[in-house]
């Protein structure tokens, strides 16, 4: 886990224990299956004597050796982080990147996968928090309060790992359409504010099971859409 905060928008993210945030996560249950995902359960808490603001990322990694990561409707195709290539705009040269942190509401699904060498792993969680009984929560279907801010979403091939964020993130590009390019920046908009004290809980699922190729990907996103779907 990281973070970096509103007050040094310039700096790169550190431990959390540098911003004065303690933090813990536990595994509940499940066998990391499409149907059964290992259930997680975390907590932040800002032990700070003032407020703070900024995004924290929850990052988890594997062990890779050829992986090919998929962000429902913003990775497809040939638009994946294991090529290289140049997509020209109106403007400039917008290079693609193997990394990359997205505001949830920029996928079709709540869910980060990569497939490596005969496995698929994953995690999903809830796009946005929302403000139930003076608590800041995760939103889930049948749950009912005040938006209060988005998650979002990460990937990394260098670095071999797949990752959550509280606040989000549109690095290292806003990438909406090829003539909308925006070098990405961290606003008070992005940010996640804990106040002195205060204790915030999170879940995710995470998925780690064999498979044939990664077109198993579909058995986890069929599930994550069930899970979140709304009548």
């Amino acid at each position: 886990m990281s973070a970096r905060s509103k007050e040094h928008e310039d700096s790169s993210y550190l431990p959390l224990i540098e911003h004065g945030i303690s933090a813990s996560i536990e595994i509940n249950s499940g066998d990391g299956t499409p149907k059964d995902p290992y259930h997680t359960r975390g907590w932040l808490r800002n032990d700070n004597e003032e407020a703070w603001s900024g995004v924290i990322h929850i990052e988890f990694m594997f062990a890779k050796v050829n992986p090919r990561h998929f962000l429902q409707l913003f990775m497809k195709n040939r638009n994946r982080d294991d090529c290289s290539h140049f997509v020209i705009n109106e403007n400039s040269n917008c290079p693609s990147y193997p990394w990359w942190m997205l505001r949830s509401d920029r996928l079709s699904h709540p869910v980060v996968l990569v497939y490596d060498t005969g496995r698929i792993y994953g995690l999903c969680a809830s796009p946005y928090f929302i403000r139930e009984n003076g608590h800041k929560v995760q939103w889930e279907p049948g749950t009912h309060g005040a938006f209060y801010q988005y998650g979002g979403f990460s990937c990394s091939l260098p670095q071999g790992t797949i990752g959550y964020t509280i606040g989000y993130e549109n690095m290292p590009w806003q990438l909406k359409k090829t003539s909308l390019a925006k070098k990405g920046i961290i606003k008070s908009d992005n940010c996640f504010e804990l106040s002195p004290g205060e204790t915030v809980e999170f879940t995710l699922d995470l998925y780690h099971f064999d498979a044939n190729s990664e077109l198993e990907i579909s058995d986890v996103i069929q599930e994550v859409y069930y899970n979140f779907r709304q009548n």
